[in-house]
């Protein structure tokens, strides 16, 4: 493999500063052949770091586990853990590494083994160096090396999570996902006139499957859901008082106002005016039974989404 040519330095890094409120970004990356006893801790990290060791032999201690390191070998330091590690006395290790942070970068890294097992021998080499490489030459773009680097970043942690999962998905585990990929597909549509057809259409899956799972996971046709999630958000909007009902009508994907009066009475026992007039303690009282279900839906579905599962 042709060994880039690191800025004629022996170690070069690449700082971003402002990752607030930001998805993922680089924080450092860098290249360094140590000299012997080179070391660094202990201490904690200020980010995510993976290191890959090229050449030489070195040791790496997380709180009270000592790792013994070399060619091939990839290991995690977590901003966790107070970590060290030191270069062989008599063959000082060889290193690539990136740092990165942001707030998903807990959750992504949670979907690996690295959490567990920070180390991992025999890793491919083509693989992880070619990566680690693009993010460092990321930097060198005059326009948008920011940018660039992020995108090479989030390939480089597909490629960790495929060869290190932190579990083997089950077929239920594989449903589950496409289940909430439907409703992460419904959630940003459902204020349209967005149709079953249109989901089943956008995400390649056929109406048969799409109805079957959502009668496994939440008892409910997928236009019952779409409907309840309407209504819900039609009542919030009344409640609000900032609007005409016919403008509450068109906010949720009605441009018949007839029938929204029609859906509306239906879910709520009274009519949109009714449902406006109703002191606020009987105005908040479930009238439909979709709505206990969908919210317990929906805390699943954000929870789903904090614990990193979307990758």
């Amino acid at each position: 493999m042709k060994k880039l040519n690191y800025e004629h330095s022996e170690s070069y890094d690449c700082f971003v500063t402002n990752s607030v409120g930001i998805d993922l970004v680089v924080f450092e990356c860098g290249y360094e052949k140590c000299d012997p006893f080179h070391c660094w801790g202990p201490e904690r990290k200020q980010a995510h770091f993976f290191h890959y060791v090229i050449s030489g032999k070195g040791r790496l201690y997380i709180e009270d586990q000592c790792y013994e390191c070399g060619p091939g070998d990839l290991f995690y330091l977590s901003p966790r853990e107070m970590a060290y590690y030191e270069a062989d006395g008599s063959d000082p290790w060889e290193y690539k590494w990136v740092g990165f942070t942001g707030i998903r970068a807990e959750s992504l890294i949670g979907n690996t083994l690295f959490p567990r097992q920070p180390l991992q021998h025999r890793v491919d080499s083509l693989e992880v160096q070619t990566h680690m490489d693009n993010i460092f030459t990321s930097f060198q773009s005059e326009r948008t090396p920011n940018l660039l680097a992020v995108g090479h970043l989030y390939l480089f942690l597909a490629w960790i999570t495929q060869q290190f999962p932190a579990k083997q998905y089950s077929k239920e585990d594989a449903d589950e996902q496409r289940f909430f990929t439907m409703l992460r597909f419904i959630q940003l549509k459902y204020t349209t006139k967005v149709k079953v057809s249109d989901m089943a259409e956008a995400l390649n899956y056929d109406r048969t499957y799409i109805y079957k799972m959502f009668m496994k996971y939440i008892h409910l046709s997928p236009s019952d859901y779409i409907e309840g999630l309407k209504m819900k958000l039609a009542g919030e909007l009344i409640r609000s008082r900032q609007f005409t009902l016919a403008e509450v009508a068109a906010k949720v994907g009605y441009d018949n106002y007839n029938w929204f009066f029609t859906v509306f009475k239906r879910s709520y026992g009274v009519t949109p005016q009714e449902y406006g007039e109703l002191p606020e303690a009987e105005r908040l009282a479930p009238r439909d039974e979709r709505f206990n279900l969908i919210d317990s839906m929906l805390e699943r579905y954000h929870a789903y989404i904090e614990e990193g599962k979307f990758l």
